[in-house]
């Protein structure tokens, strides 16, 4: 049969993956084919924690693909190249991959294809990436910048099918690459994820003791999602960004085992949460660099490299940050509340630009990903598309006292902290010094004094903020 080269990117499953079942379909000899070559992936190649995500998962696809007959062909360098040396040797016509939906990866895409098509390849392209495409959900011909009327008008529009399961044999894949996923050189350079070697197992047998839990995480999702202590989130956010699960797969799973679960819909919003991120980032390409709404990219945000290592560190004095800042080094990755409540006394208290903020966060969650990361930051600075006003900031402390009330998730991760009583454990410069005592903390010396004073900051921040909107409107 003629052999076919089916490009693996963000997609690494076997099952509803349509590249793959369209080769099958058409009787080829299967070439699975992944490459490697961070600097043409127009600053979206993974990074830090996410590089070790990929690596981990290519290895597991990878052995999947062995269970079958097959095997993947791991290969390092420029698409173009590899695409056309893995053809010649496999004597492969045909190349399959579905698309990708961010526009700076689908313009590499548009332009690869018309190369490999002027070298006498065929180019088959799929839809995977997305329940919808972004196409199919505009208002009047223009997208949608708030998510609650596109949410409603996606729960109105049919989602893309999940198509074939993973097939049960493949033939034996004639070319074998440069080598192991090693070759590729995606975790060598990494020192610091033993934290997250034991918080994760990126293969499909992780991610299915997951999904074998979702009904539970389901039921009471509405009622304890916001609570970061508990494991009331599904935590498939990784095995979403990298494909080894498409979001059809997870929404047709909910649908099937989480039917008459409370939590459902508010489950279900999420998805589609998501999905508005890659909406965003479709239309507004800039989105990773330029603030949507264009008054606040006037701010004069501060620069202080130290200020910024507290922060990134957890060593902000306010515990809820620290454990936040702390559980992602740690583990790659941090409770979505806690993201907000971070990203706010970054970009609100510190007064810090919220791109840097997105820059940490791209280099140290598993789950990283441009649209989600973007878009989430831009909300939380109040410069993006959704309906979350500049004037919102968070006060860590309130939001502690509510979010982690008896502090569970604070103790966890600072331990230093794990005397004090719950009364104080949110704000403890506020505790008398008798209480510190019988804590043993000496703040300064064993936790940190908060850097800041909460109420000034928030001042400051508005302050900022309206001037960046006043003299932006004086130029229009």
């Amino acid at each position: 049969m003629p052999a076919a080269l089916v490009c693996f990117r963000d997609d690494l499953r076997l099952s509803d993956n349509p590249a793959l079942s369209d080769a099958l379909n058409e009787g080829m000899d299967i070439v699975p084919l992944f490459t490697w070559y961070a600097a043409e992936q127009c600053g979206e190649a993974p990074t830090g924690a996410a590089r070790w995500w990929l690596h981990n998962a290519l290895e597991d696809l990878d052995e999947a693909l062995r269970e079958r007959g097959s095997h993947m062909a791991f290969m390092k360098g420029p698409a173009l190249d590899c695409i056309l040396r893995a053809a010649k040797k496999s004597k492969a016509r045909d190349v399959y991959w579905n698309r990708r939906d961010s526009p700076a990866l689908a313009r590499l895409d548009d332009k690869l294809e018309e190369q490999l098509r002027e070298a006498g390849l065929r180019v088959h392209t799929s839809e995977s990436a997305n329940l919808h495409s972004a196409e199919a959900l505009l208002h009047k011909g223009r997208h949608y910048r708030v998510f609650r009327p596109y949410y409603e008008a996606a729960r109105k529009t049919s989602v893309r099918k999940s198509c074939s399961n993973a097939p049960n044999k493949l033939n034996a894949s004639p070319f074998a690459g440069d080598g192991p996923v090693d070759t590729l050189g995606l975790s060598t350079h990494l020192n610091w994820t033993a934290g997250i070697r034991k918080t994760w197992a990126a293969t499909r047998a992780g991610m299915e003791l997951l999904l074998n839990e979702l009904p539970l995480v389901v039921r009471d999702y509405d009622l304890w999602r916001d609570i970061p202590y508990r494991r009331a989130t599904s935590r498939l956010s990784p095995y979403l960004r990298f494909g080894q699960i498409s979001a059809c797969e997870l929404l047709q799973r909910v649908h099937s085992q989480c039917e008459q679960c409370p939590g459902m819909d508010a489950f279900v919003r999420q998805l589609y949460w998501r999905e508005f991120a890659r909406h965003i980032l479709h239309y507004n390409p800039a989105l990773p660099e330029k603030a949507m709404d264009e008054r606040f990219d006037n701010i004069c945000w501060r620069e202080d490299p130290e200020l910024l290592a507290r922060w990134q560190e957890g060593r902000t004095g306010f515990p809820i940050v620290d454990a936040g800042m702390r559980q992602l080094w740690q583990t790659g990755w941090m409770h979505n509340r806690v993201r907000m409540i971070a990203g706010s006394f970054l970009v609100k208290d510190l007064l810090m630009d919220w791109r840097k903020g997105a820059a940490w966060f791209m280099n140290t969650l598993v789950d990283a990903d441009t649209a989600n990361n973007s878009y989430g930051w831009q909300w939380v600075a109040g410069c993006g598309a959704d309906a979350a006003p500049y004037f919102r900031v968070f006060n860590p402390v309130t939001q502690s006292r509510k979010f982690d009330p008896d502090g569970h998730y604070i103790r966890r991760f600072v331990p230093e902290l794990a005397n004090m009583p719950n009364k104080w454990i949110h704000a403890p410069w506020e505790a008398p010094l008798q209480e510190l005592r019988e804590a043993e903390v000496e703040l300064g010396k064993d936790y940190p004094l908060p850097m800041l004073d909460h109420s000034k900051a928030r001042e400051r921040a508005l302050a900022a903020y309206k001037s960046a909107k006043t003299e932006n409107n004086l130029h229009v």
